[in-house]
């Protein structure tokens, strides 16, 4: 049921308080159509659209694409995304946990897959190297019979 302190958000649809929606005298209702949390959500998405266009020459479509292939979840580690980018932030501000990162060879510049910030930071500090994964493969089997 709407009042007064109700309305439809546009693109979720759900009715919601007005405190969720930013002011603006020129609607109607003196609030903009879509809540905080959809406005936030589609400005990320165009930006996060952009980056992967012009960066990896994919699209957000293909991102989510791969982050369902991989069940929302790192393709070496297998977890969600842990890294934090504010201080004492646990989400961002649309209450999602931070994403995880587009994957790409420094070689070829082609993505490849979804990981999360300590596995795509590993490989990188490894040089994507097989030959140096390997070794430190090695180096902690070495050190984990002791």
């Amino acid at each position: 049921m709407l009042n007064m302190s109700t309305k439809p958000c546009s693109m979720c649809k759900e009715v919601k308080s007005v405190d969720e929606f930013d002011p603006d005298p020129r609607y109607k209702s003196g609030y903009k159509s879509q809540c905080r949390t959809c406005k936030y959500t589609s400005v990320q998405r165009s930006r996060l659209n952009g980056h992967l266009k012009l960066r990896y020459g994919v699209t957000v479509e293909d991102w989510d694409k791969r982050l369902e292939e991989q069940g929302g979840v790192c393709a070496i580690c297998g977890l969600q995304e842990t890294r934090i980018t504010r201080p004492n932030a646990k989400k961002y501000l649309n209450g999602e946990s931070p994403r995880l990162s587009m994957d790409h060879s420094h070689k070829t510049g082609l993505a490849r897959g979804l990981l999360c910030y300590k596995c795509n930071i590993g490989i990188g500090h490894l040089q994507e190297s097989i030959a140096n994964l390997e070794a430190a493969i090695e180096y902690l089997k070495k050190w984990d019979k002791k």
